[in-house]
């Protein structure tokens, strides 16, 4: 508990494929998160179909009163739904969640099991400003092996999506996962190379 509620930061590189309803493409990702409210991601995107022809340089930041996006070069304010889109992600990463479990503005409530894959798991319902999510955990382990919530999807509207975590390992005394898959308006394959 310690180990975890003394992250400032986290930052990890990873790879992604990525179905769209544009094609696959495939993608390069470095995400620093600063809790509770700031986050900076750069995207080196190829494809679509074509792991080897570069497409576009993406740079998305977000802090407090402020919230960019650039591709290739080309700085833009981020739309007022993707910000809310990051927002959301940051509240319900498992660090800043677990960093919250002893806050009122975060409820959490066992509201029955679910098996799945073949493991029988707790269902945890995470609450905070007005977003909620399902949580689903290995009560051997502790670990969680999906989180589904509302995500939104390319039109803008909210869209049930699911991240399903596996491949965990212990950094700097904390377990994290490794591998995601995410499954709702994008269909990703997600595997860490570096996390800090």
């Amino acid at each position: 508990e310690k180990v975890v509620g003394a992250i400032k930061a986290e930052r990890t590189r990873d790879k992604r494929e990525t179905r769209t309803p544009y094609g696959t493409a495939f993608l390069d990702v470095e995400i620093t998160m600063a809790f509770p409210d700031r986050m900076y991601m750069k995207v080196e995107s190829t494809g679509a179909n074509d792991p080897k022809k570069q497409v576009a340089t993406t740079i998305m930041a977000l802090q407090p009163g402020a919230a960019f996006v650039s591709v290739n070069g080309t700085v833009q304010d981020l739309p007022p739904q993707a910000r809310e889109e990051i927002e959301r992600a940051l509240k319900f990463s498992i660090i800043a969640t677990a960093q919250h479990a002893g806050d009122p503005k975060y409820t959490f409530e066992i509201i029955g099991s679910e098996k799945i894959g073949g493991l029988n798991t707790a269902t945890l319902e995470v609450t905070a400003y007005g977003y909620s999510a399902r949580w689903n955990i290995d009560p051997s382990s502790g670990r969680v092996t999906r989180i589904s919530r509302m995500t939104m999807g390319f039109n803008g509207a909210l869209v049930p999506t699911t991240f399903e975590y596996s491949d965990w390992r212990t950094i700097s005394g904390v377990t994290v996962p490794f591998k995601i898959v995410e499954a709702g308006a994008n269909s990703s394959a997600i595997e860490v190379k570096s996390l800090e």
